[in-house]
């Protein structure tokens, strides 16, 4: 049974988080909960536990410089997971540096805190070694799933075992892209060769590249292409 550790200065969030993990039924003990960065380092320190839920905003000392703290310390690294309220790289690139293992932001879903537990059952030399060359991985993977209606940045995030804030900024540092216009263009690429067949008609092709709705793809194809669908198929 893992034993966690939870950090926050808000009672009703600290109270909220320990039901979900009790409710996830992942083996969890819940051995501490601290309402500032100083008494979560103390707690960390003579309670041991394997993971830890820490606000990014704390009293007394914030949730990067009690993790920097403990990891000054401690004996084996504590899988680190932030949360917070900010939707800025800068926040994660920081927790990524002291080697979180992820960055949630509030309000906190159940269904993706436990997701990011069942993700920390692998052990963190393969998350290092899946890190290394990811955005190739992230690009093969589009390139593999362009079709799947549920690729989405948070779906690619999850399959690459890295966070979205991280993958977004990244891919686009290094291919000039962001994830959004790789998946559609990848998508748009392929609805040209169909519909350049002519055996297919509109609702189809936007269907069998990944578009949910006729007028979207449209829209989107004309942006990309410079004319309709229709007008590029010959009228299918």
């Amino acid at each position: 049974m893992k034993k966690v550790l939870i950090a926050d200065d808000e009672p009703m969030i600290r109270e909220g988080l320990a039901e979900m993990l009790m409710s996830f039924d992942l083996g969890l003990n819940i051995v501490g909960k601290a309402k500032n960065g100083v008494e979560a380092l103390s707690m960390a320190k003579t309670l041991g536990p394997d993971i830890i839920l820490a606000d990014i905003c704390m009293p007394r000392l914030s949730g990067l410089d009690f993790i920097s703290k403990l990891r000054e310390v401690e004996q084996t690294k504590t899988d680190i997971i932030i949360i917070s309220g900010f939707h800025e790289f800068e926040y994660a690139r920081q927790a990524i540096s002291l080697g979180v293992r992820e960055y949630l932001l509030k309000p906190i879903k159940e269904e993706e805190l436990k997701s990011v537990l069942e993700r920390l059952q692998v052990p963190f030399k393969e998350i290092k070694k899946q890190k290394k060359g990811f955005v190739s991985d992230c690009l093969e993977l589009l390139k593999e799933q362009y079709t799947n209606r549920d690729m989405d940045l948070k779906y690619a995030a999850e399959k690459l075992f890295v966070s979205p804030d991280y993958l977004s900024h990244k891919l686009k540092e290094e291919t000039g892209l962001p994830f959004s216009q790789w998946l559609v263009k990848l998508r748009i690429q392929r609805a040209a060769e169909l519909l350049e067949t002519g055996e297919y008609s509109v609702n189809a092709v936007a269907d069998m590249v990944g578009f949910a709705n006729q007028h979207y793809f449209s829209t989107v194809f004309k942006q990309y292409m410079g004319k309709s669908p229709k007008q590029y198929g010959g009228g299918v």
